[in-house]
């Protein structure tokens, strides 16, 4: 019979790979679902039909963002490196929407100064490196912790501003790298990243609502099925992130 070696310190435990492989494929029916017709409403032009980008704007997009790029790091990382890496990854693509969402003068961020926008780019430019160092098992604390200061610096400047929704952004960007890295273990870094897919999944469901709170739209003469499909999968993939934290870790021999 053959020995089984065991594992490395810094191998994490296996994931469920029907659950993380699930997470994904609703992943990608909600993107689906984003792109759907969400709504009619009768405008200057006649009908006008509303779809998913922009009933639920900046806040639909870092959603998806966040779950995709947490999701495929959950079923692809076997060692807590990858999984850091994984994850800045998905920082580094979020900063750019931040980046993106203040410099085009977003109703989220009117008004904000430049260095809010150089700002974020740099949050983007540090992720990527911290994926990079991460990657390379190099460790990467230092980066890490560059990043969490200044993005916990800009979402200061930017809830000054009154600039919520950025600011929320900016500090997640300081907070998710900082629970990632304090996670340790060969079980609780699925833990912390299944709590965070659980943030993302809340954020896509209460998406539209938040939306619309900011950016009035012409009222709805009627409602399509991208919609409903929107809050069913965002309610099915917070059920499964809140399995993934109960239970983050499938059999060693890969089964879940």
């Amino acid at each position: 019979m053959a020995r089984r070696t065991p594992p490395s310190p810094s191998d994490l435990a296996p994931p469920p790979p029907g659950r993380a492989r699930a997470l994904l494929v609703l992943v990608l029916l909600l993107g689906g679902a984003w792109l759907l017709r969400w709504t009619e409403a009768l405008g200057a032009e006649g009908v006008v039909h509303r779809r998913g980008p922009a009933l639920t704007g900046g806040v639909g997009a870092a959603a998806l963002a966040v779950l995709w790029g947490l999701g495929a790091t959950a079923l692809l990382s076997r060692t807590r490196s990858a999984l850091l890496a994984g994850a800045s990854a998905t920082d580094a693509v979020l900063a750019g929407l931040l980046a993106a969402l203040v410099a085009q003068d977003h109703p989220w961020a009117g008004g904000l100064p430049a260095l809010a926008v150089a700002s974020s780019a740099a949050l983007a430019l540090l992720a990527v490196l911290d994926a990079a160092v991460s990657l390379a098992g190099r460790g990467g604390g230092g980066v890490a912790a560059i990043r969490t200061t200044s993005a916990l610096v800009l979402a200061f400047a930017l809830a000054l501003e009154r600039a919520w929704l950025p600011a929320a952004l900016a500090l997640w960007l300081a907070l998710a790298p900082a629970l990632l890295r304090r996670a340790r273990g060969r079980v609780l870094p699925r833990r912390a990243l299944a709590a965070l897919l659980l943030l993302a999944s809340l954020a896509a469901l209460a998406a539209p609502d938040l939306h619309a709170l900011l950016v009035p739209v012409e009222e709805a003469a009627g409602t399509f099925e991208g919609r409903y499909a929107w809050r069913l999968l965002s309610v099915a993939l917070a059920l499964l992130s809140l399995a993934g934290i109960a239970a983050p870790a499938g059999r060693e021999d890969g089964r879940a």
